[in-house]
C-alpha cells in the first residue's frame, strides 16, 4: 500500500466506508514499521506520518474507547525508546518456536515490541493502562522462561528498569502523565 494507491482509491470512489480508508493509511505506517529499523530515518518519518494522521482523523472521526492522538504518541514514544534499547533485540519480534520449541507451553500470554506496535498501529488500545500492561507481559514472560542469573532473564531486568525510569520522567499533569498516574506508583 502506499499514498498513490489511496489517492487513486479515493479519485476513484473505490472506498465504501471511512474505515476501509482508515485501514489503507494505517497499512503503509505498518509497513514502514516492519519494513525500517527504529530509529531509521524512514522510520522516522512513518512516525511523522503517524501522528499527523491521527490528529486528522481524531479531528473528524473520534472514537470513544480509542487512545487519543496526544496519548498514542505519548505511548509510541515509549514504545520507540524501548525498542532502540540495548537490551530489547530479544523483545522486538515473537518467540520464533523453531529456536525456542518449548516457548509457548511455558508461557500462555506470549508478548512482544512488533505486536505493541501493530495494537498502536491498528487501534487496539483503548487506555494507556493496555499499553503499559503488554510492555509489562513482556517483562513477565521473560522472567518466567528464563532463569535469573542468565543472559535474557538480565537483559529483560535492564529493560524493565529503563521502561520504568521512562515513565517515572514523564510530567505528571497533562494527557502524558496519565501513562505514569494511572499505570505505576512511583515510590
Amino acid at each position: 500500500m502506499d499514498l498513490g494507491t489511496i489517492r487513486n482509491k479515493l479519485s476513484g470512489h473505490k472506498y465504501q466506508t471511512v474505515d476501509q480508508f482508515e485501514q489503507d493509511v494505517r497499512q503503509i505506517i505498518w509497513n514502514c514499521f516492519r519494513f525500517n529499523m527504529a530509529g531509521s530515518w524512514v522510520e522516522q518519518q512513518g512516525r511523522e506520518l503517524e501522528m499527523i494522521f491521527n490528529e486528522l482523523f481524531e479531528a473528524d472521526y473520534a472514537r470513544p474507547g480509542k487512545l487519543s492522538a496526544a496519548e498514542h504518541k505519548n505511548a509510541r514514544t515509549i514504545l520507540f525508546k524501548l525498542m532502540t534499547h540495548e537490551a530489547a533485540t530479544i523483545f522486538l519480534e515473537p518467540v520464533d518456536p523453531n529456536i525456542l520449541p518449548n516457548y509457548y507451553t511455558v508461557i500462555k500470554h506470549p508478548m512482544d515490541m512488533r505486536t505493541i506496535s501493530e495494537k498502536l498501529t491498528f487501534p487496539k488500545y483503548s487506555k494507556l493502562e493496555e499499553v503499559a500492561a503488554d510492555i509489562e507481559q513482556i517483562f513477565t514472560n521473560c522472567f518466567a522462561y528464563n532463569a535469573p542469573g542468565v543472559w535474557g532473564h538480565n537483559q529483560g531486568k535492564k529493560l524493565q528498569k529503563y521502561f520504568h525510569s521512562l515513565v517515572a520522567k514523564e510530567p505528571v499533569s497533562g494527557v502524558e502523565g496519565r501513562f505514569l498516574v494511572c499505570c505505576y506508583d512511583t515510590k
